[in-house]
């Protein structure tokens, strides 16, 4: 395997802005650190989902399949505009540093993870990524894309934490009403890019 190769081309992947990028952001200004980090730790494991079906052999299987790829687009648009509406009709009188209980903290996590999952890019990518970094002559490849799998996960949280970490200190900023208002517009917006481009893609 060429594993510092992948992980320099891995890194300049993760940090280019995409649809798990703009989403992390608009969170990470829109809520409290603690509901940031658990966006990042969610968007990193829903990878977890992708890798295995690379190993397994599934994803070909899902990208040859007109119907479930369109299938794939449908529900991500729809559940992306559900988080835009969301967004725009959230509560500006909550407290910024209010702190999410375990519940709140979880749905971050599963919408992280939906969110990943839901993003047709994300497939086709680790698709045409992996295999690039592979040894053709591997007795055990499912291992070998296993290694690269994990290798990427702790990076996507490494990256995605520091960005939630910081575009969350941005936050403080907005404690009027007014700010708050803004900062609600702003995310919905982004939802709405981000079902955009789901359709385009």
């Amino acid at each position: 395997m060429k594993i510092a190769e992948f992980i320099i081309a891995a890194f300049l992947i993760i940090i280019l802005p995409g649809q798990d990028f703009l989403y992390l952001i608009s969170q990470s200004i829109n809520n409290n650190r603690k509901a940031a980090l658990f966006t990042a730790f969610g968007l990193a494991a829903g990878n977890i989902v992708t890798i295995s079906a690379i190993a397994f052999g599934i994803t070909p299987l899902i990208l040859k399949n007109h119907s479930i790829m369109l299938s794939l687009k449908i529900i991500g648009v729809v559940y992306i505009l559900y988080l835009s509406y969301k967004a725009f009709t959230n509560d500006t009188h909550a407290k910024l540093d209010e702190k999410s209980d375990n519940n709140e903290s979880m749905k971050k996590f599963l919408t992280g993870v939906a969110m990943n999952v839901l993003n047709i890019k994300t497939w086709l990518f680790m698709l045409l990524f992996f295999p690039q970094f592979l040894n053709p002559n591997s007795t055990n490849p499912k291992l070998d894309i296993a290694i690269l799998g994990i290798i990427f996960i702790i990076m996507v949280i490494i990256i995605f934490s520091t960005i939630a970490i910081i575009a969350s200190n941005f936050a403080s900023f907005f404690k009027s009403e007014k700010s708050r208002n803004i900062l609600k517009y702003i995310s919905g917006t982004m939802m709405l890019i981000i079902a955009f481009l789901i359709v385009i893609q």
